[in-house]
């Protein structure tokens, strides 16, 4: 294992998903972007003295970054930046798994990273269903940390939530199982469920050409969203809404601000100099008919 002599209680393991919808998920919770969490959750365990910014020598690998590089090339290189920079914070003890495409697909690099997130003591996943299966997987001894707009199917003993400011909250309780009674009362609420399966209601299935052409839409309407995390080292950085800011182009103004300089104290022109005269208030003009009697 690549976890060497670190302690339990010390293992820690930061997983990547490589889609710009996982990077800044839609429903975002308390987050603007995976990175932002992560980077609140690893500072809250270093002062819980969980990790350390320089470990030991003999201890390399109580952080490990985890990311396969298998969808959008956006995302690749955002993760492989936002990993580095959080990798430079703990040189110490941290460790990059970055697996390309054809790497991950193998059966050793699948059984390695599966052993690795379910044998961490916090697992910090992204959001995807490859995480969320490791996390059932994981040891009862270990927490896996979510914010409150990831995407769950339920909760266990040892699933743990992040607060805005970065906290652990305590474990969460456990999704009851779902018992036979349960999911009658849940089918006989929600009558559409039993119906829709009637062969009259029953929906044409999607043609496979259509659902690509819908799919692609979708990714790439998400691709386009300003990003609100850490710029690439090529791009410009971005304000609070996500607008770039940068160096202006000569003669630009700065926004908010008119192209034209204000007027010296004392020279102001009177109120409404320079607009088009108001026409007198009055009768509105009568509707022009169209010729041979048609439709304007």
């Amino acid at each position: 294992t690549l976890w060497g002599d670190a302690p339990p209680g010390h293992r820690v393991l930061v997983h990547y998903r490589t889609g710009m919808w996982s990077l800044m998920p839609m429903r975002r919770g308390a987050f603007a972007t995976h990175f932002e969490q992560l980077s609140r959750l690893l500072e809250e365990l270093e002062r819980a003295k969980v990790i350390s910014r320089h470990g030991a020598a003999n201890q390399p690998a109580r952080l490990v970054f985890m990311a396969a590089l298998i969808e959008d090339e956006q995302a690749i290189n955002r993760t492989k930046h936002e990993i580095s920079l959080l990798f430079d914070k703990y040189p110490g003890i941290g460790v990059q798994l970055i697996s390309e495409k054809e790497v991950s697909r193998r059966p050793e690099t699948i059984a390695r990273d599966l052993d690795l997130m379910t044998t961490a003591d916090y697992f910090l996943p992204g959001t995807g269903q490859w995480a969320y299966l490791a996390s059932l997987l994981q040891h009862d001894d270990g927490v896996h940390v979510y914010s409150a707009g990831q995407p769950m199917a339920a909760t266990f003993h040892n699933t743990r939530f992040v607060t805005p400011s970065g906290k652990l909250t305590q474990h969460a309780a456990a999704t009851p199982p779902l018992t036979k009674k349960a999911l009658q009362d849940l089918c006989d609420k929600s009558s559409g469920l039993r119906s829709r399966e009637d062969p009259p209601n029953r929906q044409k299935p999607m043609d496979p050409k259509e659902w690509e052409d819908f799919k692609t839409k979708q990714i790439q309407r998400i691709r386009d969203r300003p990003y609100m995390g850490p710029p690439l080292p090529d791009e410009a950085p971005r304000g609070p809404q996500g607008k770039k800011r940068g160096p202006l182009p000569p003669g630009q103004q700065p926004q908010g601000f008119p192209g034209k300089p204000k007027p010296k104290p004392g020279l102001q022109p009177p109120a409404g100099a320079g607009m088009p005269p108001r026409k007198p208030p009055g009768k509105k003009p009568a509707r022009r008919k169209p010729p041979h009697g048609g439709e304007l």
